[in-house]
């Protein structure tokens, strides 16, 4: 008579504990989803950015497109490469990165100069680096001429009805100029 209580005492509290478990490990899932997306895309983006020449502060044209710099989408200027992967001088591809926010994705957008035909260095065309993002933010700011650009990611993932986010910043400089 005494064991049925205890019984279901205890089958309560392993279910308890299982679902405990369930949900420890959806959100320590979705967290990892999240970080892997935002570190590959801003692994990308500040490589981008170091390899850089110059930044357009109005904007450029890439692909057919003008695109404008803004807090959502910035746009770049590096060395273009030859079939060795050594920088030309005096020419430059477009890179932009641009946020849409209504499809929560980042793309990356390569406008390569005809000389930088090698795609095992620089592919031209449109890339989507990131999905699920919630929020991109590029600050471009210029300090004793040394250009720099702050990158803000925002990942947001939904496991088992809970909505999980995480926000990654960096900032990366511009290493490159242009020579003549």
């Amino acid at each position: 008579m005494i064991a049925m209580p205890i019984m279901a005492i205890l089958a309560l509290v392993v279910t308890q504990f299982l679902i405990s478990s369930s949900q420890g490990l959806a959100t320590i899932r979705a967290m990892q989803l999240i970080e892997s997306v935002l570190s590959r895309a801003m692994q990308e983006i500040n490589s981008d950015i170091r390899q850089a020449s110059s930044p357009s502060l109005t904007g450029c044209d890439a692909l057919g497109t003008h695109y404008t710099t803004g807090t959502t989408t910035v746009c770049m200027t590096v060395p273009s490469l030859d079939a060795q992967g050594n920088a030309i001088p005096s020419q430059g591809d477009v890179l932009v990165y641009t946020y849409n926010a209504a499809a929560g994705t980042l793309t990356r957008i390569v406008d390569a100069n005809a000389s930088s035909w090698n795609p095992s260095f620089r592919m031209a065309g449109q890339t989507v680096i990131a999905r699920d993002l919630s929020n991109v933010t590029f600050v471009v700011r210029n300090r004793a001429s040394r250009w720099s650009i702050t990158t803000t990611l925002t990942g947001t993932r939904t496991e088992q009805g809970r909505p999980y986010s995480q926000t990654l910043v960096s900032q990366a400089r511009l290493r490159n100029t242009l020579t003549s």
